[in-house]
C-alpha cells in the first residue's frame, strides 16, 4: 500500500488545523501555558518530520529518512512532557530525551551508511530502531499516567490511555514489519501508513484528553479559590480562629439546635487585661504574639464542638453548647489558669491575664443579643473587681482572686 506525499501532507495539515482549533478556546480563556507550548511545538515538529519523511526520494536520504524520523521522536518527547505537566505527573530525569537522542543518532548513522539501496538490512534496522524508541517512550508515559493519577480514572486519563494503547499497538506492528515484512522500493510501507494514521487518531484523542483535563483543573482551582475566599471571609487573619461574622452565624445555628434538643448553652466574653499597655510598652508586634497565644491556649481548653472567635480588638467570644452555668464556671476557671500559665519570652518575664464574663443563653427572641449584653456587663464587672477573674451574669457572683503569681502587665 502506498500513499502520495501530497495526500499525506494534506491529511496532517488538516489534522493540525483541527487540533489548534480545538485548543484555541482554552488558550483564549486561560492563556498559553508551558505545557500547551510543549504540546503545540511537538505537534508542529511531528508535521515537519512527516513532511520530510513523505519526500523520500525527492530529498537526500539523510534528510527524509534520518532528520524526519528523528524530529518525530523529539516531538514525541516534547508532547509527552507537556502531558505530564497537564496531569501534574512528576518529571522523570532527562532519560526520555536521552532515548530520543540515541535512537535519532542511530537512525542518522544508518542513513549515512545505507547507501543507495532502499531495501536492505540497514533500512530494516532503521525502522526497528525508530519503532522501539517510540514504544519505549509511549510505554513509559502510560506507566506514569496510571502510577500518578488517582482512581477512579478521569475521562481525560481514559482518553490518554486509549491513545497510548493505540500507539503501542501500531508501533509493535511497525517493529514486526521492519523485521519480517517485504519492503517496497517506492512509497511507504503499509505498516508505516498504519502508524502514521494512528498518529493522527492518537493526536486527536490526546488533545481531547488535554482539554478535558484542563477543564477539570480549572474547576478544581475555582473550587479551591472559592473555599479559600470563604475561609478568609470568616476567619480572623491574625489568630486563625473564626471572626465575628462567622461566630454570629454559627451561634444562631447552635442556639436553634439547643432549643430543639432542650440543651442548655452558655456564652463567654474574654478580654486580655491591660492589653493597651502591652502595645504601648512592647509594641504592636508583641501584642499580636499575645493575641495569637491567648487564642491558641483558650482553644486548647475547649471541646471540639465549642465555638471561639475573635470578637474585636483583644476580646474573644466563646459559645459552650450543652453546658449549663455550673459547667461554664469550670471552663472559665480552667481558661483563667491556662492563660496565667502562659510564658512568653517577648514579655520579659511578665504574665498575661484575662477577665471573663459568663452568661446563660435563655429562651426567647434575641436570645443571643441579650446573652451578649449580659456577658459584656459581667465582663465589665470582672474588670472593675480587679481583673484576672470571671463573673457569671445570672448570679452576680465574682470568682475569687487567684493566689499570688508573677506580676502582670
Amino acid at each position: 500500500m502506498t500513499i502520495s506525499s501530497e495526500t499525506l501532507l494534506a491529511i496532517f495539515a488538516l489534522q493540525l488545523a483541527l487540533l489548534f482549533a480545538m485548543a484555541l478556546p482554552a488558550w483564549r480563556t486561560r492563556g498559553v501555558s508551558p505545557s500547551a507550548r510543549l504540546i503545540g511545538l511537538g505537534m508542529l515538529l511531528t508535521v515537519v518530520g512527516i513532511a520530510l519523511k513523505s519526500r523520500e526520494g525527492a530529498l537526500p536520504a539523510i534528510v527524509s529518512n534520518g532528520v524526519g524520523p528523528s524530529l518525530i521522536l523529539f516531538a514525541l518527547c516534547g508532547m509527552l512532557r507537556g502531558l505530564r505537566q497537564v496531569f501534574r505527573i512528576p518529571m522523570s530525569s532527562r532519560a526520555d530525551w536521552i532515548v530520543a537522542a540515541v535512537a535519532g543518532a542511530v537512525v542518522l548513522a544508518l542513513c549515512l551508511v545505507e547507501g543507495d539501496t532502499q531495501v536492505s538490512a540497514l533500512q530494516r534496522a532503521r525502522m526497528a530502531t525508530h519503532a522501539s524508541a517510540t514504544l519505549a517512550l509511549t510505554a513509559w508515559w502510560l506507566r506514569d499516567l496510571h502510577r500518578f493519577t488517582s482512581r477512579p480514572r478521569s475521562l481525560a486519563a481514559r482518553y490518554l490511555t486509549v491513545a497510548a494503547c493505540l500507539s503501542l499497538a501500531a508501533n509493535v506492528l511497525r517493529f514486526i514489519a521492519a523485521l519480517v515484512a517485504p519492503l517496497p522500493r517506492e512509497g511507504l510501507h503499509a505498516a508505516v501508513f498504519v502508524a502514521l494514521g494512528t498518529v493522527m487518531v492518537t493526536s486527536m484523542l490526546s488533545m481531547v484528553g488535554v482539554i478535558l483535563q484542563l477543564e477539570l483543573r480549572a474547576r478544581e482551582e475555582l473550587k479551591d479559590a472559592n473555599e479559600r475566599l470563604s475561609r478568609e471571609a470568616f476567619t480572623d487573619s491574625l489568630t486563625g480562629i473564626a471572626n465575628r461574622r462567622r461566630f454570629e452565624t454559627d451561634v444562631e445555628i447552635e442556639i436553634a439546635r439547643s432549643r430543639r434538643k432542650g440543651w442548655p448553652a452558655a456564652l463567654m466574653l474574654l478580654d486580655i487585661d491591660r492589653f493597651k499597655l502591652i502595645n504601648d510598652r512592647l509594641g504592636h508586634p508583641t501584642g499580636d504574639v499575645v493575641l495569637r497565644e491567648v487564642a491558641a491556649v483558650c482553644q486548647r481548653e475547649l471541646r471540639s464542638y465549642d465555638l471561639i472567635a475573635r470578637w474585636g480588638g483583644e476580646e474573644f467570644a466563646v459559645l459552650l453548647p450543652q453546658c449549663d452555668l455550673d459547667a461554664s464556671r469550670v471552663v472559665a476557671a480552667r481558661m483563667l489558669a491556662a492563660v496565667r500559665a502562659l510564658s512568653m519570652p517577648v514579655l520579659d518575664g511578665a504574665r498575661v491575664t484575662v477577665s471573663l464574663g459568663v452568661a446563660a443563653i435563655l429562651d426567647g427572641e434575641d436570645a443571643f443579643a441579650q446573652a451578649i449584653d449580659r456577658a459584656d456587663a459581667a465582663l465589665y464587672r470582672a474588670k472593675r473587681s480587679g481583673r484576672d477573674r470571671f463573673v457569671v451574669a445570672d448570679d452576680g457572683l465574682v470568682s475569687e482572686a487567684p493566689v499570688a503569681h508573677a506580676a502582670a502587665l
